[in-house]
């Protein structure tokens, strides 16, 4: 009898790992258990999401890349309403105009409040010189990577991205760990 309750524990535990579409019915209900039964948080009227809209780009001349001058003045105004901290969810990976890209530049290192902007690598998808470029603009900054982890069957997000792996054995952390680090708060170092 116990031999054949091992076995079933080890066919739950490696069947999704040899069979993946087995995996389906345990994500459905790991979301619908999440979904149910998990206590929901209260908003924080502390955090408030600045989002570049379809309207915002309308006013621009050109989508892509988002205009950095305009990004600087945000940032100026983010700073005269003495926020507690930023996060920048937006990749600087190619130059844009010389001036826009110098006023960023330099609004980015004389933010007074904690800062942590965006950074991807060539295992993101980025090129060499996207890459190359980036890491120019960004030196000194205080960085998070950008990355979620999806489930590799349905692509959907179910646990925290606590960071990368670096090449130097460090640990870059995710955006948002970076930005609670920088807040003072200790961020998860593991997926969870």
């Amino acid at each position: 009898m116990l031999g054949i309750a091992v076995v079933i524990a080890a066919m739950v535990w490696l069947l999704p790992r040899f069979l993946p579409f087995s995996q389906v019915p345990e994500n459905w209900l790991a979301d619908f258990r999440q979904a149910a039964f998990a206590k929901v948080a209260e908003s924080n009227s502390d955090i408030v999401i600045v989002s570049v809209t379809e309207d915002t780009l309308a006013s621009f001349p050109y989508r892509s890349p988002l205009d950095r001058k305009f990004l600087a003045e945000i940032l100026d105004a983010l700073e005269a309403a003495e926020v507690k901290a930023v996060g920048v969810d937006v990749l600087f990976d190619q130059p844009t105009e010389e001036n826009k890209d110098r006023a960023l530049y330099q609004r980015l290192r004389s933010f007074s409040r904690p800062l942590v902007v965006v950074s991807a690598d060539r295992s993101a998808g980025l090129t060499e010189m996207q890459a190359q470029y980036l890491s120019a603009f960004l030196d000194g900054i205080t960085t998070g990577h950008a990355n979620l982890l999806t489930d590799r069957i349905d692509g959907t997000v179910r646990r925290l991205f606590p960071g990368k792996d670096t090449p130097r054995g460090n640990t870059e952390p995710s955006l948002v760990a970076a930005l609670a680090n920088a807040l003072g708060v200790e961020a998860p170092t593991k997926a969870e």
